[in-house]
C-alpha cells in the first residue's frame, strides 16, 4: 500500500524547486517569443536598408514568425506559482472529497 504524502509537503517541495530554478526556465515561453521578435525587428531593419525582393522580405518574415511559434510550443517552462497554486488547489479539493479522485458520472 503506498502511503499517501500530505499536500502541504508537495506544495513545500514544489515551492523550494521553484526558487531553485534559474530565472529563465520559469519564463522560458517569453523568452523564446523575446527572442523570436528581436529576430524578426532585425530582420526588418535590414531589409529596409537593402534592396531586397519584396516576394523574399515576406517569406523570410513568414518563415521567422512560424519558427518562432514552433519554438514556443517546443519549449518547456519552468514552475510558477500560478501552477504551484493549482496544484496546492486541486489537492484541497482531492482532500475535501476524502481522498477520492472523483470519476465522471459519480
Amino acid at each position: 500500500m503506498i502511503t499517501p504524502i500530505p499536500e502541504s509537503e508537495v506544495v513545500a517541495q514544489l515551492r523550494e524547486l521553484m526558487q531553485e530554478q534559474p530565472w529563465w526556465r520559469r519564463f522560458a515561453n517569453a523568452v523564446t517569443a523575446g527572442v523570436g521578435a528581436t529576430t524578426m525587428i532585425l530582420w526588418l531593419l535590414v531589409t529596409n536598408g537593402v534592396d531586397v525582393p519584396a516576394q523574399v522580405q515576406t517569406g523570410i518574415a513568414s518563415a521567422i514568425a512560424i519558427l518562432t511559434t514552433l519554438g514556443v510550443l517546443q519549449t518547456r517552462n519552468g514552475l510558477t506559482p500560478r501552477g504551484i497554486d493549482r496544484v496546492e488547489q486541486a489537492a484541497d479539493l482531492v482532500a475535501a472529497r476524502g481522498g477520492r479522485h472523483r470519476r465522471a458520472g459519480e
